[in-house]
């Protein structure tokens, strides 16, 4: 506001100093003008009387043009030829016949015009009388044009007008100050109060303490309700997590960030993925945003996660989010539900395929020669069958921590290799390239669950490969602990499925594990023996490129 002042106040100067040189420059001028054109119509008169009783009109206006000061005098006859001018050789000059004024002369006895020069910025007047010989005498006179005299008067006004604007700075802070000091000092606390300082802010201070009257209640009202919100939602067990429109966390309740591991000052603010970078987690946001119910079970953290849109009217405004942990015995009973679901499923398959086989065999509905082929079959979904029930046992041993053996001193780089020889045909018919290289590492185990579980990885990286693809096995040790990897050159898992594809009968791509077999219980046993040799498993794979599977045992 003060800067503002300041600028009105020295435009305002600055334009009136402007104005005043422009209006006075032109009202001067006009005066000017008309007391040039009266004084050259004088001269033309008194000139003329002389002429009309010369005997020599020439020699005569030879003699005047002597003593005119400034003046051009011209003699033209009636034709508009030039017969004198006392500035110009006579016959060199154009005809002035079809000028206003030489016209004017003529018909009327005298005339006048004025003719502006653009280049050179000059105003020129012109007096014509037409004498009693009928010729025409002018007379004319230059000056500076208005336009030449108001660029002069900018040269004179730029530093009167510095100093006005200078002064007016000065002037105009001094001012400014004067008038605010009343208004920095008013106090907008006690606006009901204090006394107005200018009568026409009490209307506006009146209005001002109703206002802060009623702002003051709704931030006490604002303030009962956080207070509540903070109460109820810090004592629930479930986490709680509130979004705005665009996924970012207004609020996040202490539950949550327990189970979510976070910090509440970094989590406040950020973005919803900041919270968890599962896929899972990402859709069931995402769906909440848009206006959808979610519910899903997440793997990390282990709960359930319910996710429900906040409308305003028809308009989604944010998400809520509501993090509920599992119970041992809820968490038992979903696996036994999937598990059952799972094998009832996995079961019905080769049974179904090996039923029907039989009944055509039985009913004689079958022809002779593809009776071979149908034992052939019955024969693959039996043996299918018959590793699934194994897979299925194995698991069931392995989930109450059965071993059948010793823990013993067991060396990974034989152990492997009598692996890779079991699958040596597999590995032909595929053309895979197999490499094994590292140093020879102990590790403390169990030598038959060690040989299964690697079993179990070169079996998938063998199916799951291109063909001329490669499997490679890279032993080696640090910080204490053995590190084995397996990698392929396969087909790769999503990012999506990752987390996920150690779960037991959990597939990637079913039409795939169809054609590839398997049971989809390996990777469950990988994790199980795992989890008894107390190693940590982690997965990086691309699709399209390749597969790695990383073992870290334990030291020794």
């Amino acid at each position: 506001m003060k800067k503002r002042i300041h600028r009105s106040i020295c435009l305002l100067a600055l334009s009136l100093v402007v104005l005043t040189g422009v209006l006075l420059v032109l009202l001067t001028y006009s005066s000017f003008e008309r007391n040039l054109q009266t004084q050259l119509q004088n001269e033309a008169q008194l000139l003329a009387f002389g002429l009309n009783g010369a005997q020599d009109p020439l020699q005569a206006l030879q003699d005047a043009s002597a003593l005119g000061q400034g003046l051009r005098i011209s003699y033209i006859d009636a034709s508009g030829d030039v017969l004198f001018d006392n500035q110009a050789e006579a016959g060199s000059m154009e005809n002035h016949l079809q000028r206003e004024e030489v016209q004017e002369a003529l018909k009327l006895g005298q005339g006048r015009d004025s003719r502006l020069s653009a280049t050179l910025g000059q105003q020129t007047y012109y007096q014509a009388v037409r004498l009693q010989n009928g010729n025409v005498l002018r007379l004319s006179q230059t000056v500076s044009s208005v336009y030449a005299q108001l660029f002069s008067l900018v040269q004179l006004l730029l530093p009167i007008s510095i100093a006005v604007l200078l002064f007016s700075y000065w002037l105009s802070g001094r001012m400014t100050t004067a008038i605010l000091r009343p208004l920095n000092e008013l106090s907008l606390d006690n606006a009901d109060s204090a006394a107005p300082v200018y009568d026409e802010l009490a209307p506006l201070l009146g209005r001002i303490s109703l206002q802060k009257r009623q702002i003051d209640l709704q931030q006490e009202r604002l303030r009962q309700k956080q207070q509540e919100f903070e109460t109820i939602s810090e004592n629930m067990a479930e986490g709680l997590v509130l979004l705005d429109g665009r996924g970012y966390v207004l609020a996040i309740n202490q539950s949550a960030l327990k189970r979510l591991r976070m910090d509440g000052k970094k989590a406040l603010g950020r973005h919803a993925l900041y919270l968890s970078r599962e896929p899972a987690f990402r859709d069931a946001v995402n769906r909440a945003l848009e206006g959808s119910h979610a519910e899903l079970i997440l793997d990390e953290p282990r709960c359930q996660l319910l996710a429900d849109p906040v409308f305003e009217g028809e308009q989604v405004r944010g998400a809520a989010l509501l993090l509920i942990a599992l119970t041992d015995a809820q968490e038992a009973e979903r696996l036994r539900r999937e598990f059952t679901a799972n094998v009832s499923h996995e079961l019905k398959t080769p049974l179904t395929s090996i039923s029907g086989y039989a009944e055509l065999i039985e009913n004689r509905l079958a022809q002779e020669k593809d009776i071979p082929l149908f034992a052939a079959r019955i024969r693959q979904e039996s043996g299918r069958l018959l590793a699934l029930v194994q897979d299925i046992l194995r698991l069931s041993q392995l989930d109450e921590g059965y071993t059948g053996q010793n823990r013993q001193r067991v060396y990974l780089l034989p152990l492997i290799q009598a692996q890779a020889a079991r699958l040596e045909q597999a590995l032909r018919d595929k053309g895979l390239q197999f490499c094994l290289e590292g140093t020879d590492e102990g590790v403390d185990g169990y030598p038959s669950l060690l040989e299964e579980l690697f079993y179990n990885l070169l079996d998938n990286a063998i199916r799951y490969n291109r063909e001329g693809g490669e499997v490679r096995v890279t032993l080696s040790k640090a910080h204490g602990c053995v590190s084995a990897a397996v990698s392929d050159t396969g087909i790769g898992i999503a990012e999506e499925h990752q987390a996920r594809v150690f779960e037991r009968f959990y597939r990637v791509d079913k039409s795939h594990s169809k054609k590839t077999g398997g049971t989809g219980l390996g990777l469950a046993i990988v994790k199980h023996i795992a989890g008894l040799h107390g190693a940590q498993i982690q997965l990086d794979s691309t699709p399209g490129v390749g597969t790695t599977v990383r073992l870290l045992f334990p030291k020794a």
